[in-house]
């Protein structure tokens, strides 16, 4: 194992000599793969993570983005190298004993039946487990369920050509064989390929993990210079807003479901780039919430965004900004919805998806209007405790969608204005209120 610090390899006798610390420079490893128990990892490893959420150190992060991230470079991790090549090795197998056969190198007619009757069924049963694993990604249970089909087709052609040039007893079995194993792996591929786009994810490590590992980190090489303090520790510290900034006017707004995201995008100008006000619904940030409101409201053509997780509570904000007092009740204010919904999770199953039984018991008591609006995919799709969130997507990801998303706002807008009809407007109470059919 590599120290971060020197580059010089410790083995683990070395390691064990020095307490924990490089041979060469003495620096502590924070990590010791060997004591680690169902996931192991290095220091290498831990700072390449680091490095490459923050976008080699240019990006500011929260500790919720960063065991997304962590989770699924570790998921990865776990992924089974050979996973798309084990119909090919059945393949390879099975002409080579063909082949023996036939110019009489005698692997024997009972060796070949055994292989159709004991090693293809093995070798579908495998790719039909990794199609519904719940830690690989959507990617690599689709790979498998492909990998189905092609085994499926490829045993078919097998039988087709025992059908036409076999003339033995073996070659007859052959045919059955592989016309009965290879329509069942077609079958087979082509549901799970429909199937695996409504599955869920496990998560393989839990966040209270995921703090306990970083917190090691810190200890030992310092805290991370773009890791993020939680908001309430951020709050202690007040801040202020001078006069002159404060008779300014922010052009937009942007209104985030958690404290958290509004804090990464404050934390990355996005206020700043983008002339918009970030605040959360809770009011983050509080030392300075106030003011801010004041200065949207004297702002007659602003423009105001919601951002918000795929949750019962995330699916309310568009919701709350229109109809409640404090925000934008009662006012010609356009509501944008730039967050993640149902809708767009059921069109992109590339998308995480998790599941919580405390949002399951939320999504039922979810107000009858905002049921309105949904389908009944939708609410099946909540009810069953489904959710994404916003801090599963990493920080230059996340940062390019809203960026993307309040462009296409503006070209909706102008398309409006010109009479053109968009598909991706609605109105409520004679007030539009943007949503795009995908996210990101």
């Amino acid at each position: 194992m590599k120290c971060i610090e020197c580059d010089i390899d410790n083995k683990l006798k070395d390691r064990e000599a020095n307490s924990g610390r490089c041979k060469s420079c003495g620096h502590s490893f924070a990590f010791e793969p060997t004591a680690m128990e169902s996931i192991s990892f290095t220091d290498l490893f831990f700072a390449k993570v680091l490095s490459e959420i923050s976008a080699e150190n240019s990006l500011f992060f929260t500790s919720k983005q960063f065991f997304y991230f962590l989770e699924k470079r570790l998921r990865q991790k776990k992924v089974d190298l050979f996973a798309g090549w084990t119909p090919f090795l059945g393949i390879v197998i099975l002409l080579s004993w063909t082949l023996f056969e036939r110019i009489g190198l005698g692997v024997g007619n009972s060796i070949i039946i055994l292989f159709w009757l004991y090693g293809i069924p093995a070798i579908i049963i495998l790719l039909l487990q990794r199609t519904n694993s719940k830690i690989s990604s959507f990617q690599k249970r689709q790979l498998s369920a492909r990998s189905l089909v092609f085994l499926g087709i490829f045993l078919i052609g097998v039988a087709i050509f025992f059908a036409l040039n076999g003339s033995t007893e073996i070659d007859i079995i052959q045919f059955v064989l592989g016309t009965i194993f290879g329509s069942f792996s077609i079958y087979l591929g082509v549901i799970q390929e429909q199937r695996t786009k409504k599955m869920v994810k496990t998560l393989i490590i839990q966040f209270s993990l995921s703090e306990e590992w970083l917190n090691r980190w810190i200890e030992v090489n310092g805290f991370p210079e773009k890791l993020l303090l939680s908001p309430l520790q951020e709050e202690q510290t007040p801040a202020e807003i001078s006069d002159e900034v404060s008779n300014y006017s922010f052009d937009r707004a942007l209104i985030c479901d958690s404290d958290e995201i509004a804090q990464f995008l404050i934390a990355n100008n996005f206020h700043f780039e983008h002339n918009c006000a970030v605040l959360s619904v809770t009011g983050y940030p509080q030392s300075i919430f106030p003011t801010i409101m004041q200065m949207l409201r004297r702002n007659p053509d602003l423009k105001v965004f919601s951002l918000h997780n795929a949750t019962p509570q995330g699916i309310l904000l568009p919701h709350i900004l229109r109809s409640q007092s404090e925000w934008f009740a009662d006012t010609t204010v356009t509501v944008y919805d730039l967050g993640i919904t149902p809708k767009q999770i059921l069109k992109q199953p590339k998308i995480s998806v998790f599941r919580s039984e405390n949002l399951a018991e939320e999504a039922k008591n979810l107000p009858s209007e905002i049921k309105a609006q949904l389908s009944s995919e939708e609410i099946e799709w909540l009810e069953a405790g489904n959710y994404v969130e916003l801090a599963s997507f990493s920080p230059a990801k996340l940062l390019r969608i809203v960026t993307r998303g309040i462009a296409n706002a503006s070209i909706s807008d102008r398309e409006l204005s010109e009479g053109e009809d968009s598909q991706n407007w609605y109105n409520e109470d004679a007030s539009y209120i943007f949503y795009s059919e995908s996210f990101g």
